[in-house]
This record gives C-alpha cells, structure tokens and sequence, in this order.
C-alpha cells in the first residue's frame, strides 16, 4: 500500500492551511502568493503486493508451502511455486510430485500425463516405466489394442507394441484371457500344431498336446496320422491310436490288421499276440485259428510240449495238438512221429499190444510179429512171452483157421512158460503132429485161451499149446 507524502513528509503539511499539499489557501489577502515548494526527495519503491520472486504467492502462501520466497521456482522443474499451488496442485518442493520419475512440468507440458497421479493410465505401470522403461504410452492402457493392458504384458513379457507377440494370429489378449494359451510361444502346448490352427481350424484345444488322450499328439494325428484328433479310438478296434502306432498296426482302418480273425485290441490287450503277424507263434496255425478253433496257445508252437508243432499236428499227424499222447497209447506224438507210428492209433500194426507197450517190451510196434516166431506181439505179451525173442523152446505153435481142423504145425519151439491164464475163445482140438525140428511124434493136450481184441471172421488165430510127452 502507498502511504500520502505528506504523512511522510510533515514538512509538506507545513505548507498548507489544511487545504492539502500544494493548495492554493483562499484564506490569503488577494494578491499573496504561496512561498517556493521544497524540492521533493526520490523515494524508493515498496515491494510488489508482498511477493518478492514474483511467482504468485505471497510471504503467508510461500511460508505455507514451504517454498522460498525469493526463488520463483523452489524445486526447479520450471514450473512457478505459485502455478504449482494455485493452478496445477503439484508440490512446489519436489520435482516430481507423484514419485513416478517423469518430473511435473514434463508431465504438464510434454507427456500430458497426470503429475498427481504416478500411474495416469491405471495399467499397473506407472508413467515413468512406461516412458524410459518398456517405451509405452503412459496415456493409454492398451497401447498396441491386444487386449492385454500394458502392466500385463509387462508381467507376461510381451510386445507392448506389437499385438501379436508370438505371430500365431492370436492377439495376445485373447490368448491369455479367452484361449488360455502363452502369447509368447505360437504353439502353445508343442504339439505341432500352432495355437491358431488349433483355434481355428482344428478346433483342437491348444494347451493339451493330445486332446483326445489317446497317447499320440494332436499334430502327429492330423499331419502324420490322419486320425481324428478328438477320438481316441479313430477305427474303433478298442485300441487308442498312440498305442497302435506303438505296436504297428494301421490306427485309421483295419481292426484287425494281420487277417487272423482276432481284433487288434483283443491281440495287444488279452492274449499277447503280434496284431501285425498272423502266427505270432509260427506253429502253422493263425492266431485266430489257435484261439477260436482248436483252443491252442497261440504264443506256444507247442501247446502239449510233445515236440510237434501244432501246425503239424492239425495238418500233418493228424493228432490233438492239446493232448500230447493223443491215442493214449504210452507214447507222446512226437515219439511216434519219430518211431513212424501212428500218432491216433494206439496199435499201429494190429498185433493186438499197443505201441506204448511194444516200445516198452523191446517189440517193434510197427510189426505184428517182431520177432518172427510166428507168435503175435500181442499174443506174447499177455502170457508172459516176450515178443522180441524167438529162442523159447517146450511149447509148438500151430496156426489154427477159424473154420476148424486141420492143426498146422510149425517147426519153431517156445520156451517153457506157464499159462497164468486159460479163457474160452474157441473149441481147438488135439492129435498127433509130427513136428519137423524135432523129428518126432508128440501128443498135444488142447488149452482154452482167449486172444486180446479177437480177429475178425477169416483171419488167422495163433494159438499156442502145451507140450505133453
């Protein structure tokens, strides 16, 4: 406030008659005339309205703010301590007022960011990371449109200038919030297929590497395979896909593979079996034949351990590959096939004693007479007699026709063996017989035995009587 020079200068006052400075006084006598004006002394200003550095606020605002009053710009960001408090609501003490490392009047002026607020945009970055750090737009929240605000891609560690980080055709926003995928690897879930072509066109999902759990991956079943990614059985044989590409068989067509009338599935899963061979075993029989016909082991050439394979058995022998004495004879199959026997007939030669027991004995199954006494294996055998030696003296044979007499005699001799049997077969007769080797006339008393398994009508019986002096 200006103070009247004449309260400042009482000399002044002296001057005048009350009238005020300078004025002329009425009061005089006409004609009188005031005396000479004192020169008037040079007077310094006073100061402008209080603010001496001219920013705006006066000694009560400035001691307020804690500013200096005689520094219009206490905190040196270019910026009046009197705008910062009047017209913007900054600190006129600190630079940088929300902390966010971009200085208020940059904020103001450049950026046009908000300096009461180290985030402007609300993305999670304060502007300062967003200008000198990922270089993005403190302004805005999305700064290349993705859909991921810029913190996010900040977290993530995507482009935030780029929508499509991983270049799937997938805006990064859709593949963390919609698809669920990783904005910055283009397959995601490493399947070979890329997160896109999954979205889009395979309708596959893009985090599972096998979307149908069938052990085989989405991109091996559409690029390799041509199976159907969302079956995990594509031919439906009961078997997953990735298994049968592990065991060879064909996963799109074909349950059964190999043609042995056994399903894929029934030969991986159940039996063992190759689904890709049809005798797994090599036997001479099919698997399915082994398992639906003949009731086999199709992983065992030989089912009845009697060294024939079962092939041959069914085919060649003629024998029950489930039996390994298939006549029930004494001997395996495999013994006979060797002796040349017959593998279904007990008695290859009809003597009447069966292979099992002929091998036994010594005799030969394959002749009735093994050893030429005229005298059947098969006869010998039950009296005691053995069918492989003909040295026996005390007894003559005679070869006796089923229709009756005559008695013929032989000129071979047995040994002295007593009967332990005498059974009723046939009515035989006695009488004199000269008997060659002996030169001499015997009398035969007649003996009733019975004959194992009794010829038919015609045959010859032998018949073997005891010698009486």
């Amino acid at each position: 406030m200006r103070t009247a020079a004449w309260l400042l200068f009482p000399a002044l006052a002296a001057c005048s008659d009350g009238d005020g400075p300078l004025a002329t006084d009425t009061s005089d006598p006409p004609g009188a005339t005031e005396p000479p004006l004192p020169e008037t002394p040079t007077v310094p200003p006073p100061p402008t309205d209080g603010d001496p550095d001219g920013d705006g606020l006066d000694a009560a605002a400035e001691a307020a703010a804690h500013t200096d009053p005689n520094d219009a710009d206490t905190d040196d960001d270019t910026l009046k301590d009197g705008d910062e408090v009047n017209l913007y609501g900054t600190d006129p003490t600190t630079a940088d007022t929300d902390g966010d490392a971009v200085t208020d009047d940059y904020e103001l002026r450049l950026y046009l960011t908000d300096p009461l607020n180290p985030d402007t945009d609300g993305d999670g970055l304060s502007d300062g990371e967003e200008l000198f750090v990922y270089d993005t737009d403190p302004t805005q929240v999305d700064g290349d449109g993705d859909g991921l605000s810029d913190g996010d891609e900040a977290l993530w560690g995507t482009d935030g200038h780029q929508n499509d980080t991983d270049n799937d055709t997938l805006l990064d926003g859709d593949e963390v919030h919609v698809h669920g995928t990783s904005p910055l690897l283009a397959d995601t879930d490493l399947d070979l297929l890329t997160d896109d072509a999954e979205v889009l066109v395979w309708f596959t999902d893009p985090t599972l590497s096998d979307t149908d759990s069938d052990n085989l991956d989405d991109g091996l079943e559409v690029l390799t395979w041509s199976t159907d990614p969302f079956d995990s059985d594509t031919d439906d044989d009961g078997l997953p896909d990735g298994l049968e590409i592990e065991a060879g068989t064909n996963p799109f067509m074909d349950a059964d593979n190999d043609g042995d009338g056994l399903r894929d599935a029934e030969e991986i899963l159940e039996i063992g079996t190759d689904p890709t061979y049809s005798d797994t075993d090599n036997d001479g029989l099919s698997d399915g034949a082994e398992v639906l016909v003949y009731l086999t082991d199709p992983i065992d050439d030989d089912h009845d351990d009697d060294t024939l394979l079962d092939g041959a058995e069914i085919s060649t022998w003629g024998s029950d590959p489930l039996l390994a004495d298939t006549d029930a004879d004494g001997l395996d199959d495999g013994e006979e096939a060797f002796l040349g026997t017959m593998l279904a007939n007990p008695d290859s030669d009809a003597d009447g004693l069966m292979d099992g027991d002929e091998v036994t004995a010594g005799a030969n199954p394959l002749i009735q007479d093994t050893d030429g006494d005229l005298l059947p294996d098969g006869i010998e055998g039950p009296f005691g007699f053995d069918p492989a030696l003909a040295d026996m003296t005390g007894i003559d044979v005679f070869r006796v026709c089923p229709a009756g007499p005559p008695l013929c005699p032989t000129d071979r001799r047995l040994s002295e063996v007593p009967f332990v049997a005498t059974i009723q077969v046939a009515t035989l007769y006695a009488g004199q017989v000269d008997v060659l080797s002996m030169g001499a006339d015997y009398t035969y008393a007649a003996m009733e035995i019975t004959l194992v398994n009794p010829p038919l009508n015609g045959a010859t019986i032998y018949v073997a009587y005891e010698v009486v002096p």
